[in-house]
């Protein structure tokens, strides 16, 4: 864990801080880390989901830093976008994946549209 924690703040990924299963022990730690601060910071815009699933464009810029933060720091886990969505549902949705979709999808599939083609933002 303290190996984990040093590279948060070195900004080296999980798999240079850990070998093999703790690594993805703490790729599901850091993902719930990276949503939890959009739980502290954007509470009352996930409260607001039921009601008014408009708010989802908002939650997607949200989401997308979210996730660029996620893979910067996972690299090459063939399961971490897996990971990610399952922390999303589990902390921001209280388990209904029903409040995050089609954003979350959205975010997911971009992510890796941008992976598969670097050039294509420019």
């Amino acid at each position: 864990m303290l190996k984990f924690l040093k590279g948060l703040f070195t900004g080296s990924s999980v798999e240079e801080s850990v070998p093999g299963e703790q690594a993805a022990d703490d790729r599901v730690r850091f993902a719930g880390l990276v949503l939890s601060e959009v739980t502290l910071y954007d509470g009352k815009l996930l409260q607001g989901l039921s009601l008014d699933p408009g708010l989802q464009n908002k939650l997607k810029t949200t989401l997308q830093r979210s996730y660029q933060m996620y893979l910067d720091r996972t690299v090459g886990a063939p399961e971490r976008e897996t990971v990610f969505r399952d922390a999303a549902v589990r902390i921001l949705a209280n388990g209904n994946k029903t409040l995050l979709e089609p954003a979350l999808s959205e975010v997911l599939r971009e992510a890796g549209d941008r992976a598969a083609d670097p050039t294509r933002d420019e």
